[in-house]
């Protein structure tokens, strides 16, 4: 919410900025030649005249840089040169951060940046902060995830530390994907060790005795 509310904050302030030497040419003008018109209801069309342009502008040059620093990261990725994968994806991300991306249309940009980060830092075991909710909050939004599901639950069953959000994410995973062969066994065994028996545990563990390969091992 509040990277939201953040990004219409500085853009309405931005197209403000714009608007306000707009509208003080303008007016006189546009008085003169249509006299009959509500001064009123004329800067507000001249204000919504400036913000959606503006608005759309710094969306469109933001989203198509986060494109390019993302494909440009995965090349380096894929030549082994993590240093520079990791430079454009902390590029991307700060992109992401700042004002220019608009909040409602932000979903697409937000699946690809996440899901690049999120598979670039489980593979890499990088430990760069910036970089370490992004998985977690990347399945929170798409738990169908199966490839980068397989990868955070591996990283959090050598994890000493489970956190709320682990948890968080955990339920959210178990609740999408109980009836999944390939991640049931690690969900399972992560479950376990937390000793959880609320709903989402007890279905999991109804899920895995069903399974013959894997009743007699998790009794």
């Amino acid at each position: 919410m509040s990277w939201v509310l953040k990004n219409i904050g500085i853009q309405l302030w931005l197209a403000l900025l714009v608007f306000i030497p707009v509208v003080f040419s303008a007016m006189p003008v546009i008085i003169d030649i249509f006299p009959g018109l509500n001064p009123v209801g004329t800067g507000f069309v001249i204000l919504m005249a400036t913000v959606a342009p503006l608005s759309w502008l710094m969306n469109f040059m933001g989203i198509k840089s986060i494109k390019n620093l993302v494909r440009d990261a995965q090349s380096w990725e894929m030549s082994a040169i993590t240093i520079k994968a990791e430079q454009n994806y902390i590029r991307a991300l700060r992109i992401y951060n700042s004002f220019l991306i608009w909040p409602f249309s932000a979903k697409k940009i937000t699946a690809l940046l996440y899901r690049a980060i999120a598979g670039f830092s489980l593979n890499a075991e990088t430990c760069n902060p910036e970089f370490a909710v992004i998985p977690a909050l990347y399945l929170k939004m798409f738990p169908q995830d199966e490839e980068i599901a397989e990868l955070w639950l591996s990283r959090l069953r050598r994890s000493s530390v489970v956190s709320l959000l682990d948890q968080q994410v955990l339920s959210i995973l178990a609740s999408a994907n109980y009836d999944n062969e390939a991640l049931l066994p690690a969900m399972t065994e992560i479950f376990l060790a937390l000793d959880r028996q609320d709903f989402t545990a007890r279905r999991l563990y109804r899920m895995i005795m069903k399974n013959q390969d894997h009743a007699k091992q998790y009794r």
